[in-house]
């Protein structure tokens, strides 16, 4: 997996699937000891760039729930609107949430 490079140069590391199967299962005990289960009705919106391996975690957890996943368009714009698949779980930074904050108070008060 490779950084993106946006604090320096790009830089790559080795990540087992050992790995990636100790955090799935993270991700599974997490869900459990809030009282939730995910399901095939649950949906899924990556919006992480999908070389993201926290992403890649989330649709793997997904993936082995049978649940749904959806891919946004990349434009944070349109954000918005990919949000209307109505996901169960959306994974994101504070700055895209407030992008989205916006967005869904524009569209309740009837703005552009």
């Amino acid at each position: 997996m490779y950084t993106s490079g946006t604090t320096g140069d790009p830089m790559g590391v080795m990540i087992s699937n050992c790995s990636i199967v100790t955090l799935i299962a993270g991700v599974k005990h997490l869900v459990e000891c809030v009282n939730e289960e995910l399901t095939e009705k649950d949906v899924y919106l990556s919006y992480l760039p999908l070389a993201h391996i926290f992403d890649r975690v989330i649709e793997e957890f997904f993936i082995s729930r049978g649940a749904l996943m959806g891919f946004c368009r990349g434009d944070v714009k349109l954000l918005v609107d990919d949000i209307e698949l109505k996901s169960s779980i959306f994974c994101a930074v504070p700055r895209v949430l407030d992008r989205v904050h916006s967005g869904l108070l524009q569209k309740v008060s009837g703005g552009s």
